[in-house]
């Protein structure tokens, strides 16, 4: 068993341990190697970008859904105070019938 190292790859190869000239098969490893890693590098970013576009549109959901929240409370707050309005206009019209009446 030998185990090569280089700068971008740690492998391990089983066979004879002599130092015959294998580099070709040496090469195609690290070509192995150096393919493997750009497709998962590539499966990572997808990944990352994925989720950061997930991210983004959920945040951009729950600020959407909180200003509707807040709409509705304005409009809610508009309608009572309308009604109160109401309610003070009739308690005034009625006094105003009752004092001419009386």
């Amino acid at each position: 068993m030998k185990i090569t190292t280089t700068k971008k790859k740690l492998a391990l190869s089983c066979g004879d341990n002599d130092d015959d000239d294998d580099s070709n098969s040496n090469n195609d490893n690290n070509d192995e190697v150096i393919k493997y890693n750009a497709i998962i590098s590539a499966v990572v970013v997808v990944v990352v970008v994925v989720v950061v576009v997930v991210v983004v549109v959920v945040v951009v959901v729950v600020v959407v859904v909180a200003l509707a929240v807040a709409v509705a409370a304005v409009v809610v707050v508009v309608v009572a105070a309308a009604a109160a309005v109401a309610v003070v206009v009739l308690v005034a019209v009625v006094l105003v019938v009752v004092v001419v009446v009386v």
